[in-house]
């Protein structure tokens, strides 16, 4: 019956919580753009997910919904990447996976994977280079700090970059600029990035586990709602991240840069916050050199990053006096050695 809806470009089969695997056909909709499907499952009779076969594929689906639905627990519908080339989102939440199988790391648009509250979920195989945001929170059962090696090797950060001084609430002393290496070759052009790859540039990532920290970042703070650190005329690659512990109210984080003591500090970013978060972030290199090109730069250049929390509007304690249990920076700056009596990139 399917075959002959060839033109659907929405199904959603939600109300549908007996069935146990996909109906012979689905996969000759090649105009499809939105499934809802309480199952991930193939039916062992259908053999049309043969790569060999043609007229067959999900060319155009860009969303794909599996949520809260607990007999997905398998995913053999997304063993053939081929078929999903345009494949940018997919909500899992609230299911039965076990593991997201390394098929996932070849599907070339995916941009966004909720995975929250997956209970019994305990690998990731693969993220692909496309992905921007996963949100993995509430899955005590996954390893957290594979995910997290995954989404840094993406994210193209380095975690042996280490800051010789690191301060947070303390501007450095004019003395100590002897230090600094000269740094004279003008600014970055948005149209290429030191690795030749415009994806780091121009996007950000995001990361969303329940977590306490990050150890290895070089410049973290346990106190202080802000850190500092120099960066010379190119502004490097920055990751962020906040850990937050039991929340007792609805509220946010906001995220602020300033560079060079400039009066106004830009919003970087605003998120929600979550019981035992752990948000791991990447700013578009384009906007942070943006705003270090209108600092009027030198070949030292200090950067403050600052956050706050708010409560919503019209909840009680509105201002909420919550703050993270612990955030950091990481960046390859060009702050100078550590001296003594001078606190370090610990605040």
């Amino acid at each position: 019956m399917l075959t002959s809806l060839e033109v659907l470009d929405t199904l959603s089969l939600r109300g549908c919580k007996n069935l146990r695997g996909l109906p012979d056909g689905i996969y000759k909709l090649q105009q499809l753009w939105q499934l809802w499907t309480p199952t991930a499952k193939l039916r062992p009779t259908c053999n049309s997910f043969d790569s060999s076969s043609s007229g067959y594929g999900f060319l155009k689906m860009e969303f794909l919904d599996f949520r809260s639905y607990k007999n997905v627990i398998e995913l053999d519908l997304l063993m053939k990447p081929d078929f999903f080339p345009a494949l940018s989102l997919i909500y899992l939440s609230g299911t039965n996976i076990i593991t997201i199988p390394e098929s996932i790391s070849r599907f070339p648009s995916l941009g966004t994977l909720h995975i929250e509250n997956c209970k019994h979920l305990r690998e990731i195989q693969g993220l692909p280079q496309s992905i921007r945001w996963v949100y993995a929170t509430n899955c005590p059962l996954l390893d957290n700090e594979s995910l997290l090696n995954q989404v840094i090797e993406i994210m193209g950060i380095l975690p042996n970059a280490v800051c010789g001084s690191a301060r947070s609430n303390e501007l450095m002393d004019p003395q100590f600029t002897d230090y600094f290496p000269s740094e004279t070759e003008g600014a970055q052009s948005e149209s290429e990035s030191e690795d030749g790859d415009i994806s780091h540039f121009s996007i950000s990532r995001d990361l969303w586990v329940s977590g306490t920290e990050i150890p290895w970042f070089n410049h973290q703070s346990v106190e202080n709602n802000s850190i500092l650190f120099w960066v010379g005329r190119k502004f490097p690659k920055l990751a962020l991240y906040f850990a937050f512990g039991t929340i007792s109210i609805h509220c946010n984080c906001h995220v602020y840069i300033s560079i060079n003591g400039c009066n106004k500090s830009e919003k970087l970013n605003q998120f929600d916050i979550d019981d035992n978060l752990l948000r791991l972030y990447t700013p578009p290199q384009r906007h942070l050199q943006r705003h270090l090109n209108e600092s009027n730069p030198t070949d030292q250049n200090y950067v403050e990053i600052t956050y706050e929390t708010r409560g919503y509007v019209g909840e009680p304690n509105a201002e909420p006096p919550i703050k993270a249990t612990r955030w950091g920076v990481h960046v390859e700056c060009i702050c100078p050695p550590q001296e003594s009596g001078r606190p370090n990139c610990w605040t």
